[in-house]
């Protein structure tokens, strides 16, 4: 009996480890039908930062910077140690794509960014997303929060 209890609680917790890895919580964005779990940046101090200083992001899952109106806001890799794709957002629209912008080397200046047209939101994504998902300008873009 002792045994079968065990295998249960055993069985309960690789299901829910299981479950919580497949479907997070937290903020999504869905594009082509795929959905990127995303850390949001919405203070001044959390889209200074990014993800400067990590060391990876997980495979699919971004960060999302949220914007009160349309600019055309800059963007560094200053301290990033791996590479982003970046989708630039208008309106619930992919306006822009840039992909497989790398991390600085020693001694050389971050790259500088910034979308061609007007955006309110944007999100990086971790090099080699947008071709793995055909993710293109013009596709639709919608945010859960659940």
């Amino acid at each position: 009996m002792k045994k079968i209890i065990t295998g249960a609680v055993i069985a309960l917790i690789v299901f829910t480890i299981w479950f919580y890895w497949t479907y997070p919580m937290g903020p999504k964005v869905k594009i082509r039908g795929h959905l990127f779990p995303v850390e949001l940046a919405i203070t001044p101090q959390e889209k200074e930062r990014g993800l400067s200083g990590r060391k990876t992001l997980a495979p699919d899952h971004g960060m999302l910077f949220l914007y009160g109106n349309r600019g055309k806001f800059d963007f560094w890799m200053r301290g990033m140690q791996f590479p982003l794709d970046f989708l630039w957002i208008s309106d619930k629209k992919i306006v822009d794509i840039t992909v497989d912008v790398p991390p600085p080397k020693r001694n050389e200046a971050p790259v500088q960014l910034a979308p061609k047209i007007p955006v309110d939101k944007i999100l990086e994504l971790p090099a080699g997303t947008v071709a793995k998902y055909g993710i293109q300008p013009g596709d639709d873009v919608t945010f859960t929060t659940n």
